[in-house]
């Protein structure tokens, strides 16, 4: 492994280092010389297998959740040589995860259907709530931390096909009371849950819905959203998956429903904010607002990658594209982009991306500025520490996903930012 640092870095960027010592810090109008630097760290701060289904940071800290087959994990990545702490209670195959704001509470969805509360910092077990009968896909926090919005559900006839919205199960998103664990509201949802958020005053809760299933459009979705103390629907749009909520709520990027191509929305309104006018399909969205810019994987319906393409989040001009592929991660602070495959082959199906190099990119102008050699695996996950220094990695045995409850591994490396 060596981290390389390409030519012309400008725009107040910085320099990239795998070691525990950061290497240098450029003002405005400064500029680097191409060159490789050997970082004193070689290899990632921590790492552990087991059957991982998704990792997340808490806020404003270096503790890490990761939800595997056999429950939830939380590792301290500024004190890698403590071993992990196994949060008990455990109900099973993680399925997602959800920290509250600050870090106080941590919540995990599991296979059947349960949700677990618990507090972080001290690992302790605070209620279970029941309610899903199917795997929860997604949970958000509401602003304050006192709400708890959770979605999942499933398509029976992905395989068999489906023949009316009846065979779409278990899709109510529930809104729980983190306090007392008692169930506030059901929501009627349209398909399964693929993303949750708040709106900024916790008022208002929205979810992207897929209706993936066998015998209708593959991608085919909905953006709804729902008064949290009246359960009223105030809106519903059709779009197609996948579908970002921006941190806020506000706004929504996804492929338009009428034509291929990415959209932005503004979520009061349903209003079409900017949308791109190329053939392309895209997966793996990056919304932030904060930093104005919308990151997405392209590629061709139900086809391979051909290149990730980073925009404007205000204009929608597009401000570069690199020759990489999803899984890709955007910078907090807004000055890199991460990629997780980079290189293609042709294959008899077309363009496949098989090198596992993750990339880094600098935004805004595209540069690439680091290199972390092929991981032993393919970079199925990719999250970065709200402050950017720290970068997880999930790596699986299985380039196509099959194998996502075999052996995979969860690498975290300082990057040092």
């Amino acid at each position: 492994m060596f981290l390389s640092l390409k030519s012309a870095l400008r725009f107040g960027l910085f320099a990239l280092s795998l070691s525990a010592v950061l290497v240098c810090t450029v003002c405005s109008g400064c500029y680097f010389a191409e060159q490789v630097i050997t970082p004193a760290r070689s290899e990632p701060v921590l790492s552990d297998s087991g059957c991982i289904r998704t990792v997340m940071w808490a806020p404003d800290s270096h503790l890490l959740a990761v939800g595997a087959a056999n429950g939830v994990r939380l590792y301290d990545a500024d004190a890698p040589d403590t071993a992990p702490r196994r949060l008990r209670g455990e109900s099973g195959r993680v399925t997602s995860l959800a920290f509250a704001p600050q870090g106080r509470s941590l919540a995990a969805g599991f296979e059947n259907g349960e949700v677990l509360l618990w507090s972080p910092v001290e690992s302790y077990y605070l209620r279970v709530l029941e309610d899903h009968v199917l795997p929860v896909w997604h949970l958000v926090f509401n602003p304050d931390g006192t709400r708890l919005a959770s979605g999942g559900g499933m398509t029976p006839g992905r395989v068999a096909g489906c023949t009316s919205d009846d065979d779409y199960q278990d899709t109510d998103v529930r809104i729980w009371d983190v306090a007392t664990g008692e169930l506030l509201a059901k929501l009627d949802g349209l398909g399964e849950v693929r993303a949750l958020a708040f709106d900024s005053t916790g008022d208002i809760v929205m979810a992207g819905t897929s209706e993936h299933c066998a015998g209708r459009d593959m991608m085919r979705g909905s953006i709804l959203r729902w008064d949290v103390q009246t359960g009223a629907r105030l809106s519903a749009w059709r779009v197609r998956d996948p579908i970002v909520f921006s941190g806020d709520g506000q706004a929504a990027a996804t492929n338009r429903f009428d034509t291929p191509g990415l959209q932005v929305l503004e979520l009061e309104t349903g209003d079409r904010i900017w949308a791109t006018t190329d053939s392309s399909f895209f997966r793996d969205l990056q919304v932030d607002l904060d930093n104005h810019v919308v990151a997405a994987a392209a590629g061709q319906y139900m086809g391979f990658c051909t290149a990730v393409q980073v925009w404007d989040a205000a204009t929608g001009d597009e401000l570069f594209a690199v020759p990489a592929c999803n899984p890709i991660a955007l910078d907090p602070r807004g000055r890199f982009l991460v990629t997780g495959r980079g290189e293609t082959e042709p294959t008899d199906a077309g363009q496949q991306y098989v090198d596992n190099t993750v990339r880094f990119w600098s935004i805004p102008g595209g540069e690439l500025i680091a290199t972390l050699d092929g991981r032993d695996g393919w970079v199925s996950q990719i999250a970065l520490s709200s402050d950017g220094v720290f970068m997880a990695l999930v790596l699986e045995p299985d380039p196509y996903g099959v194998g996502l409850w075999e052996d995979a591994t969860v690498e975290v490396w300082n990057i040092d930012v």
